[in-house]
């Protein structure tokens, strides 16, 4: 299992690491997409 997270500044500098979730269940997904990509499977995956 795997989720979200919020690690402020640090974020910034590990390419979006709290993306982990979008990452996980499409990892082709190029990481300067993966904050947009996030948002995605909200409506259906919820939270």
């Amino acid at each position: 299992m795997t989720l979200d997270r919020d690690y402020g500044w640090i974020n910034n500098i590990h390419y979006d690491i709290g993306t982990h979730v979008i990452h996980h269940l499409c990892p082709q997904i190029l990481h300067y997409n993966l904050v947009e990509a996030t948002e995605a499977p909200k409506p259906v995956l919820g939270k």
